[in-house]
């Protein structure tokens, strides 16, 4: 995401350091939910199906557990967007 222009003082828009850092942080608190609501469902799937039917775990665990994987991989580039960003924005900030 590239840095907006900055104004005439050299310094980026009002409140749009905030409002970028705020989209990057929820976004990574919506990816830290999703990867918890991945975790209870596995969760209830080793509590409830395991004992009964480990291939029935095998099975429907699956999902769960590449949909926790690609979701800790989103969750690894977002935070390093966000500090990215954060980096522009400071390097934008010491350079006026």
């Amino acid at each position: 995401m590239p840095i907006p222009l900055l104004n005439e003082s050299g310094l980026l828009p009002e409140g749009i350091k905030d409002s970028i850092m705020n989209t990057s942080e929820q976004n990574i608190v919506q990816t830290v939910k999703s990867i918890r609501l991945m975790n209870d469902s596995l969760e209830t799937l080793c509590t409830r199906t395991l004992p009964a039917n480990p291939q029935l775990f095998a099975l429907l665990s699956e999902g769960p557990i590449n949909q926790t994987r690609d979701l800790l991989n989103q969750l690894d580039k977002l935070i390093a967007e966000a500090a990215s960003l954060n980096d522009q924005i400071e390097e934008h900030a010491l350079a006026s």
